[in-house]
């Protein structure tokens, strides 16, 4: 029976051309000298057809995992619009802090100015007071109500710092949780063009074997 001669230098030099590596090359090389194909019609048909098969099973593969990959991708997507939305919700609440907090600012320095003024009245009335005991009773005692307000706001000062600060610590946390949401779909994206660039090297090389078998390609 006629066998088909089969020349693993040209093989091996044209297969790593189409894009194999040469360690891979040489070991297909190997398995397809030690094994010649017979020069029949029923030979030539099988090896298309295993090849086929061959090829088929890969290509499946590579479409599960692109399947998989863009079902991950718009599970992505949808995150990253849930955090686009909360991002605004934030935004909206540090915006209506930051409001409140302008308007606090407003009124200590109002409360200030009213410090103030109560503190020359004070002066006054001390001026006044070796001959008004019961005037220095009275003031002593608006010195007391103004003091418990201004401790009053002291602590409300106090609680509005903390809460800001948990708000600006929350702000920084989801920031995080963004960068690390764009670095995994830039690594999906990435291994998505990586699978293409599989796919393309396979039709490549199956097109480099049938050519060097003989094989012609099908319309």
């Amino acid at each position: 029976m006629n066998m088909i001669a089969f020349d693993t230098h040209t093989f091996i030099k044209r297969i790593t051309a189409a894009g194999m590596p040469e360690p891979q090359a040489e070991v297909l090389a190997d398995v397809l000298a030690e094994r010649p194909v017979p020069a029949t019609k029923g030979a030539i048909n099988h090896a298309i057809a295993t090849l086929g098969r061959a090829v088929d099973k890969r290509l499946l593969a590579l479409e599960n995992g692109q399947t998989e990959l863009k079902a991950g991708l718009a599970e992505l997507r949808t995150g990253q619009t849930e955090l686009k939305i909360g991002l605004a919700d934030h935004s909206a609440k540090l915006s209506s802090l930051e409001k409140g907090q302008a308007e606090l600012k407003i009124g200590l320095a109002d409360h200030s100015a009213k410090l103030s003024s109560l503190e020359k009245g004070q002066a006054d009335h001390s001026a006044k007071l070796s001959s008004l005991e019961k005037g220095q009773a009275d003031h002593s005692a608006r010195l007391s109500s103004l003091e418990k307000g201004q401790a009053e706001l002291k602590n409300g000062q106090a609680d509005h710092s903390a809460k800001l600060s948990s708000l600006e610590k929350g702000q920084a946390e989801l920031k995080n949780g963004q960068a690390d949401h764009s670095a995994k779909l830039s690594s999906l994206e990435k291994g998505q063009a990586v699978l293409m660039e599989n796919q393309l090297q396979t039709n490549r090389s199956l097109a480099v074997i049938m050519a060097h078998l003989g094989i012609p390609k099908t319309p």
